[in-house]
């Protein structure tokens, strides 16, 4: 939690594509936001760097009166995988993490949202795993597409359908929506 009269995480520079998820009467949003904590590069800048973004999440029974989770921020990418705190990385947009897209699947929950991965300008929708919508376990890309054009042009808004035995992803990428159909909701 913030110290006395500091401004919380969620105070800091914008956020994307936020998402509402109902489940036992409890209303979960999900979204980011850009973190402008100290970084270690004394002539690092979040204006002039990309900042680093995590997901948090708030609640509501009302769908009016929002309480922020006092854990906030609750998720970022595995760095097994995506250069998420790497701040050395010259990676295009190294430090993004958001647009959750929440569903029960199963006995679990899950959350696709995209990030970048090691590979130089190469973005991912990923997913993670979650047993009470608070603690999410990465699990990692599903789909990557390359970096079209610098700081744009790459993957997001993931959304997943079930449909027809299929499951199907749509995600953005570039000027285009991407559809992929899978058996599984994980590959």
């Amino acid at each position: 939690l913030p110290k006395p009269n500091e401004p919380s995480w969620e105070s800091h520079a914008g956020g994307n594509a936020p998402y509402a998820f109902e489940w036992k009467g409890m209303n979960y949003l999900f979204y980011s936001r850009y973190d402008t904590r100290p970084h270690p590069d004394p002539f690092y800048n979040p204006l002039w760097h990309d900042a680093l973004q995590h997901i948090g999440v708030a609640t509501s029974r009302d769908l009016f009166n929002w309480d922020r989770h006092p854990g906030n921020p609750i998720f970022h990418p595995a760095p097994s995988w995506s250069p998420w705190e790497d701040y050395e990385s010259d990676q295009c947009r190294p430090h993004c993490c958001r647009d959750p897209h929440v569903m029960r699947i199963d006995d679990r929950f899950v959350m696709y949202y995209v990030a970048m991965t090691r590979e130089p300008n190469v973005s991912a929708v990923a997913y993670a795993v979650s047993d009470d919508l608070l603690h999410w376990q990465d699990k990692g890309p599903i789909a990557t597409r390359p970096i079209v054009w610098a700081k744009t042009g790459m993957c997001e808004s993931p959304c997943v359908v079930h449909a027809g035995n299929r499951w199907h992803l749509f995600f953005k990428h570039s000027k285009w929506t991407q559809h992929g159909v899978s058996d599984s909701p994980f590959s």
